[in-house]
C-alpha cells in the first residue's frame, strides 16, 4: 500500500544538506517542497516556510550552534523536526526542545545514523547473550570535515557515544573519568580521547580524530560471556564470539560473522522519523538529550 508522502522542507545546503536532499527527493515517505539556505537565491525565506501550513516536517542540516533556535521556531510552528547530530551542545537547550516537542505532540528526531546501522542493531540483540558488559572501546578516525568551533567529539565522536547509550540504555548514571586532547588549536579540537564509567563498573574509551590519514570505524564490546565487534569498513561488519567456562577457563563456544549493507542507514533514519510521525513508533529524544548532556560534561572537564 502506498504511503501518503509528508510535505517537508530542508533547511541548510552544505555538504550533508546536499546528500540529504537527494534522499528526500527519492523518498517514499516525504515530498520535498522547499530547500532553504542563506546562500541560495530561490526566492523562499525561512519565515515563509514556517508559515506554510502544508509543510509538516522540517529537516535541519545547519551548523550545530543554530540547532536550538531553528528547531525551537519549527516546533513553535507545529512542525516535526529531523535534526542533524548533535541536537544541541548545551543540555538546557536540548531539554527545552524536548519539552516543546512532547508538549505539542511533535516528533523531534536527531540523526544518530549509527543507531540505525543493521550491524549495530545486530549487536544490540546479542547483548543479552554475552552477559554483563565489562568494557567498550571505539575508534572513529578520518581526515576532515572541519567545522570552526565544533570539536571532533561533537562532529564525529557523537556517533560512537550515541551507540554506547543505544546499546546500554540512557538510564545508567555515567561519569567522565578522563579527557585527553591530542590535537587542537585555539578554536577547536581535532583529536580527542575520552574515558567514562557507569555505576555498573562498565568502562568505555572512545578515540576520535579528524586528522587521520586512515579512515577507521570500529567498536568492541567485552562482556562476561562473549565479545561483540562492529566495523562497517570490513567484509564482516558485525562479529560475535560467545564464550563458555570449562574447568575454570573461558573457551570459545560459538562464533558468528555477519555482513550487513551499511549504505542505507540515512534512508532507515528518514523512515524512522516518518514512522514516529505516522505510527507513533519510538523516537530517540531521550538518547539525543543524554548525548548532549555528556557533550557538556566533556567540554567542562578540566584538562591539564
Amino acid at each position: 500500500m502506498m504511503k501518503n508522502k509528508l510535505p517537508c522542507a530542508l533547511i541548510g545546503y552544505g555538504y550533508w544538506g546536499r546528500i540529504l536532499e537527494k534522499y528526500l527527493r527519492d523518498s517514499d515517505y516525504f515530498q520535498l517542497r522547499y530547500v532553504y539556505a542563506p546562500s541560495l537565491t530561490n526566492g523562499i525565506t525561512f519565515d515563509e516556510i514556517l508559515a506554510d501550513t502544508m509543510v509538516e516536517a522540517i529537516f535541519l542540516c545547519t551548523p550545530i550552534d543554530t540547532h536550538y533556535e531553528l528547531a525551537k521556531q519549527c516546533l513553535q510552528h507545529h512542525k516535526h523536526v529531523f535534526c542533524e547530530k548533535p541536537l544541541t551542545k548545551i543540555l538546557w537547550q536540548a531539554k527545552e526542545l524536548a519539552f516543546l516537542a512532547r508538549q505539542n505532540h511533535l516528533c523531534l528526531y536527531t540523526d544518530y545514523i549509527y543507531t540505525m546501522s543493521p550491524s549495530i542493531q545486530y549487536l544490540k540483540k546479542q547483548i543479552g547473550r554475552v552477559g554483563d558488559v565489562l568494557a567498550i572501546e571505539g575508534e572513529i578516525r578520518q581526515f576532515g570535515n572541519f567545522y570552526v568551533n565544533d570539536s571532533v567529539m561533537e562532529v564525529l565522536g557523537v556517533h560512537l557515544l550515541s551507540v554506547v547509550f543505544y546499546l546500554l540504555g540512557t538510564d545508567r548514571e555515567w561519569k567522565l573519568t578522563g579527557v585527553g586532547i591530542l590535537r587542537s588549536d585555539e578554536r577547536t579540537v581535532f583529536e580527542e580521547e575520552i574515558q567514562m564509567e557507569c555505576l555498573d563498573a562498565i568502562k568505555v574509551r572512545i578515540l576520535c580524530s579528524l586528522v587521520s590519514a586512515v579512515k577507521t570505524r570500529n567498536l568492541h564490546v567485552s562482556a562476561k560471556r562473549g565479545v561483540l565487534c562492529f566495523d562497517p569498513l570490513k567484509d564482516y561488519t558485525a562479529w560475535a564470539l560467545f564464550l563458555e567456562k570449562k574447568k575454570g577457563k573461558y573457551i570459545a563456544s560459538y562464533e558468528e560473522k555477519m555482513a550487513f549493507d551499511e549504505n542505507n542507514n540515512l534512508e532507515y533514519a528518514i523512515k524512522g522519523f516518518y514512522d514516529h510521525i505516522e505510527c507513533n513508533s519510538p523516537d530517540n529524544l531521550e538518547l539525543a538529550v543524554a548525548v548532549t548532556g555528556f557533550l557538556e560534561k566533556i567540554r567542562d572537564y578540566p584538562v591539564a
